[in-house]
């Protein structure tokens, strides 16, 4: 389904994530391998947010919620972090982790306001 919405958007897509090229898109693309699943390619369309403020230092550090904490952002749900949400699929607790995934991306999404805001992206 998410190689299906990306193709649907064709060449107007541009997909945002923190981290996302070192974990998100090597994770997809290794699934989508194992899986027999056609993929599109989506170089150049993938601003990775971690690496925006890096300015492209593979070796920067710093996770998404001390960044939000930066900027005055809340933290992360329940102060989950992604072994959180394995442990919350493996259990079925599917509330929670929509939860936490959801306050991931608004907390992505205000990461990237506020790089627009100074110009970074």
């Amino acid at each position: 389904q998410f190689w299906e919405m990306i193709r649907k958007k064709g060449s107007f897509i541009r997909l945002v994530g923190f981290n996302c090229l070192n974990f998100d898109m090597p994770f997809i693309m290794v699934r989508s391998f194992k899986h027999g699943v056609k993929v599109v390619n989506v170089k150049g369309k993938v601003i990775d947010l971690r690496n925006v403020l890096a300015h492209g230092n593979v070796y920067q550090k710093g996770k998404l919620d001390e960044y939000a904490g930066l900027i005055g952002l809340d933290t992360k749900y329940n102060g989950y972090t992604g072994l959180d949400a394995i442990r919350l699929w493996n259990t079925k607790q599917l509330s929670e982790l929509r939860e936490y995934v959801i306050s991931d991306v608004v907390i992505t999404h205000r990461i990237y306001d506020r790089l627009r805001e100074v110009g970074l992206i």
